[in-house]
């Protein structure tokens, strides 16, 4: 026979597919996981566990029916991780800019490059760059661009320098966040949160890849067809050429002249010189000013379920742990009332989840070891709504990366999140202070983009930009609070980055101060 505990426990385990949350993941690989109240335990439940594990007499013991959070907090990165796991710039999560690319490709009826900075660059660069010739062999490098009736060889430099730019990115975040609990009736109640953010993205500077790396920017001296460069810089260097039996592209036996060389130096003065990236930018119809700017953030509900079972309730305690199983069930959805990304500026950011509703659910279980700590653990899912987006920029290329020129009117249907979470909470450790650790797993799957209009469906390459709207965030939360009366708490919380795949490594200071009653 099953004993009544054993029972209870066994109810708690079935239920282990509910679940209890205090936050819900976002699209914003910037801020993935929002938190917005630094104190554990969001469904109000501390003063019932006291009863039920025998620290509060019933004379004593108050129903909770309300709570307030007010939470200030503090966010920041300057470095995040691609999808190979590899610590770059905020600007470079989906590969370092290609500037020459912007050329490559091809483009919109009505485009005219001609007399505008990527016209000019385009003609200086590839008349001293490229020799059109009959027959030859072939390059993987290099693809065919076909602009009216002439045919161009195009390069592109397997090692991500040469025609590319870095792009250095402070980022910050900071706002005041509120949480309204409510617990009108036994084990039931909802929860709303709201907020008002900043968001900060300071530019230093462009960094040319190729200086970077130690090829160093060539010039062209008077007369104009003479060009000098340092030892080993030549572009030939560094960029596969056809063999001698075929094109002879680069004079590799001359590694300070050639057309080669002269190519490099008419890409950095061309190209990659900050004050004609500045034109260029202009020109394909974006901002790179820094962006600074304040929004309200999404309005995010929950209602949520949750029961507390006491096991060895009545057992000798000298014998058997007093244990109290909660499992919990959430269901949340979030209104998108924070500012939406404005394409048009190089680095803005959204504030929320980009203009996209979500519903979700969540589900755990809680083991709280009266005398010790309490061990925790539950997933979720968040799924976003599609909506109609204009002027959001696509490749036409296979060499575009970081950057594109052209944009166009879109519908997204953006990839559901997942997300784990495992925590441990030391209630009371010491006097009326408590704290508590938890890991947090996100994961985002790839949106999924259609055109508007289908007879782009040649010219853009959908499925490059899919690729890159995926990204994976794990981090630690951790707190200390203190309980300045029965009703009153303050807490401290830092959220630190662990590991990520096309996300930034953000790490977040909060400070809560929460009433209840």
């Amino acid at each position: 026979m099953i004993s009544k505990s054993g029972r209870r426990l066994l109810t708690a385990v079935v239920l282990l597919m509910s679940i209890r949350s205090y936050a819900v993941s976002s699209l914003a690989n910037n801020d993935p996981y929002p938190v917005y109240s630094a104190i554990y335990d969001p469904q109000m439940t501390t003063w019932e566990k006291e009863y039920l594990a025998g620290f509060r007499d019933c004379n004593c013991y108050d129903y909770e029916w309300f709570e307030f959070d007010a939470s200030v907090f503090f966010q920041k990165a300057q470095t995040g991780r691609n999808f190979a796991h590899e610590r770059v710039f905020l600007g470079d999560l989906t590969g370092r800019w290609n500037i020459l690319a912007l050329l490559y490709g091809p483009r919109p009826a009505g485009t005219n490059f001609v007399n505008t900075p990527l016209g000019l660059a385009e003609n200086s660069v590839f008349s001293n760059f490229f020799v059109e010739q009959n027959g030859g062999i072939p390059n993987p490098n290099i693809e065919l661009l076909t602009t009216g009736n002439t045919a161009t060889y195009l390069l592109d430099d397997p090692l991500h320098q040469i025609g590319y730019v870095e792009v250095p990115i402070h980022y910050r975040k900071m706002g005041t966040r509120f949480q309204f609990g409510f617990h009108p009736f036994t084990d039931f109640g909802f929860t709303v949160q709201v907020g008002v953010s900043e968001i900060r993205q300071t530019v230093t500077g462009f960094i040319d890849a190729a200086v970077a790396a130690n090829v160093a920017p060539c010039s062209i001296e008077p007369p104009a067809d003479t060009v000098t460069c340092p030892p080993n810089t030549n572009f030939c260097n560094l960029i596969p050429t056809f063999t001698t039996t075929g094109y002879l592209v680069c004079d590799q036996s001359s590694p300070t002249t050639g057309d080669c060389t002269a190519a490099f130096c008419e890409i950095e003065q061309n190209l990659i010189d900050p004050a004609v990236l500045h034109t260029i930018f202009d020109q394909i119809g974006l901002d790179d000013c820094n962006f600074e700017e304040t929004s309200f953030e999404d309005v995010r509900l929950f209602v949520w379920w949750r029961h507390i079972f006491p096991v060895n309730d009545g057992r000798d305690n000298c014998c058997w742990p007093g244990v109290l199983v909660v499992p919990s069930l959430e269901i949340n959805g979030v209104i998108p009332t924070a500012k939406n990304r404005d394409r048009k500026k190089l680095f803005a950011l959204p504030f929320g989840n980009d203009g996209f509703g979500s519903i979700g659910f969540d589900a755990g279980l809680a083991l709280d070891f009266v005398e010790t700590v309490e061990i925790s653990f539950h997933a979720g899912m968040s799924h976003f709504f599609g909506r109609d987006i204009n002027n959001y920029r696509l490749p036409t290329s296979d060499y575009q990366s970081g950057i594109f020129p052209f944009a166009t009117a879109v519908h997204v249907n953006p990839g559901n999140n997942f997300n784990f979470n495992a925590a441990l909470w030391a209630y009371r450790f010491y006097d009326h202070f408590s704290a508590w650790a938890e890991w947090v797993y996100v994961k985002h799957e790839e949106d999924s983009i259609t055109l508007k209009d289908s007879s782009l469906n040649s010219l853009f390459l959908v499925r490059n930009a899919e690729c890159t709207t995926k990204f994976i965030s794990q981090f630690v939360n951790g707190s200390i609070s203190y309980e300045v009366s029965p009703n009153i708490t303050i807490a401290l919380m830092g959220q630190f980055p662990v590991s990520q795949r096309n996300a930034y490594r953000s790490t977040t200071w909060m400070g809560t101060f929460r009433a209840q009653f």
